[in-house]
């Protein structure tokens, strides 16, 4: 009888405590960026926009979400944005003054070499044509030669 009561005595506890530390309002901390790009996507970002013509834009770090959603119905659907929702592209190129899409470049590091980076690569690659959307890659560098630029300008054309 008195285990009994010394277990539902201790069990009674633990409940009031989980429901104490549960009702407790969480605060999420932040702390802001210095930079939205890093050195080598500044570098890329400030050629690509010094080259490309007037009557486009660069825009940087966009959601993949907002470059194309699913088309699936019902729960897929759902499942389809869930594997957007948290992916961005480097660039996205798009006309000045429609901001139609024209062309999503992903910048590659060393970073996009790892098994798990690669399937994401994968993804996004499939993802982007299935939608219709240009997609080119450009691999990280510390200069890039016209030939490469031109690469970027002829997608566009």
């Amino acid at each position: 009888m008195r285990i009994e009561i010394l277990t539902l005595l201790i069990i009674s506890i633990i409940c009031i405590i989980v429901v104490g530390l549960l009702s407790k309002s969480f605060k999420y901390s932040y702390t802001a960026r210095k930079y939205l790009l890093s050195k080598s996507e500044l570098y890329f970002y400030k050629v690509l926009v010094n080259s490309l013509p007037h009557h486009y834009t660069v825009m940087c770090k966009v959601r993949l979400a907002d470059i194309i959603y699913s088309t699936n119905k019902g729960k897929t659907r759902m499942y389809g944005f869930n594997k957007i929702k948290s992916k961005h592209i480097d660039f996205l190129i798009v006309d000045s003054s429609t901001l139609a899409i024209k062309l999503a470049i992903e910048l590659n590091d060393k970073s996009h070499l790892l098994p798990n980076r690669m399937l994401r690569d994968e993804f996004l690659t499939d993802a982007l044509k299935d939608a219709g959307v240009m997609f080119k890659t450009v691999e990280n560098k510390y200069t890039y030669s016209n030939q490469e630029i031109e690469s970027i300008l002829d997608a566009l054309k």
